[in-house]
């Protein structure tokens, strides 16, 4: 082996330790996203659920007596459901 290659195979030995913390970097980096990615499709959905919940709500404290009687709730469960937080199912 002349000076040269032992001066290669160093450099290979070098490259392939080091490769390894890059790629376990990137592998955690890529889990951090998917983490990031995940909480805030959550967040959205979750928005998305209590703005329809606060719409629905705001609609079902409008409705007149024939309209609630045709969907099966009297004034005082409409006025129930109505002042419902957007966080209560």
């Amino acid at each position: 082996m002349t000076h040269t290659d032992s001066i290669d195979a160093r450099m290979l030995g070098c490259m392939t330790t080091s490769a390894a913390p890059k790629a376990n970097a990137n592998a955690r980096i890529r889990a951090a996203a998917q983490v990031i990615g995940e909480t805030l499709f959550l967040a959205i959905n979750s928005f998305r659920q209590w703005r329809q919940r606060s719409r629905s709500r705001r609609e079902l404290s409008t409705l007149d007596e024939y309209q609630l009687r045709d969907i099966g709730l009297s004034r005082s469960q409409a006025a129930f459901e109505s002042g419902k937080s957007i966080l209560q199912e």
